[in-house]
């Protein structure tokens, strides 16, 4: 009875060969492709499904409640033609630019604003994002009393300080609905581009505007200090003599190249800069 517990067991588990589901479902390299199913899946279905079937609907005479038959590009032909759609590209032009300039403008100032040492500096922060926090429901019906023809709150303001005679009409009018629109659209999208702009302003190295400052640099260059990337680079055009003059500052880093064509362009990595290789 002793020898037989004694015994070492001779029995192997026998091992399954791994099919091609288990290499997929183990295998680092597919890991990735997993992760990223589930975003991808929902694009695909409610992205990328409703735009392919947008264009395939172009080249047809479908309508609501039935399918239709492939026209090729009679749909297009006839946009080509109508006046009312060059004048949607037309607005649609006009809106993107002008909201697009002025939101990364006004929301750049915001960003260099609140980068600063200044107090109450988280309490502004909060009520710049405001207009965005605030549901787009709320903020369309808002302005739509704002400008409404009757009881808009700028003409009854305009009307009592004597300046109109008369309600502006904002909606029922061609410029003044643009502006309305386009102004209603920077209102909402400004804290976004602030927000998004000084995120990328705090990982500029303090210490680059500290080299910048002894290097007497002045408001615009240190201006062009702010490059939020992995890598810091620094582009200011000088005078010529102020170029010779400052070039010497530069020359610990190995990267700096010369002052040639009084041109200064500074490539040097963030952690480099922190380190305190610049003079």
């Amino acid at each position: 009875m002793a020898d037989i517990v004694l015994q070492p067991r001779t029995a192997k588990a026998q091992i399954r060969e791994a099919t091609t589901w288990d290499q997929l479902r183990t295998n680092r390299n597919w890991l990735g492709f997993w992760f990223m199913l589930p975003a991808m899946a929902f694009l695909i279905f409610f992205l990328a499904y409703p735009l392919g079937l947008g264009i395939w609907i172009s080249f047809t005479d479908a309508r609501i409640g039935r399918s239709g038959g492939f026209i090729g590009t009679e749909n297009y032909e006839w946009l080509w033609g109508d006046s009312i759609f060059w004048l949607s590209v037309f607005n649609t032009l006009l809106y993107t630019s002008v909201a697009s300039a002025i939101k990364f403008a006004v929301g750049l100032y915001l960003a260099l604003l609140l980068n600063e040492n200044m107090p109450f500096k988280a309490m502004l922060r909060a009520l710049v994002l405001i207009p965005f926090i605030v549901p787009t429901v709320l903020s369309a019906l808002a302005f739509w009393w704002i400008f409404d023809s009757q009881f808009s709150i700028i003409s009854w303001s305009l009307k009592h300080l004597g300046l109109i005679t008369q309600n502006i009409n904002f909606l029922g009018d061609v410029t003044w609905a643009r502006i309305c629109v386009i102004f209603a659209n920077i209102w909402r999208g400004v804290p976004f581009v602030a927000i998004t702009l000084l995120a990328g302003l705090q990982t500029v190295q303090p210490s680059l505007y500290e080299a910048a400052t002894l290097d007497g640099a002045s408001k615009w260059e240190m201006f062009q200090c702010n490059a939020p990337d992995g890598n810091v680079v620094v582009s200011a055009r000088y005078h010529r003599r102020p170029a010779r003059r400052r070039c010497g500052h530069f020359q610990r880093d190995d990267s700096v190249p010369s002052c040639r064509h009084h041109d200064l362009l500074v490539r040097t990595a963030a952690p480099q800069m922190a380190a305190g290789r610049v003079q």
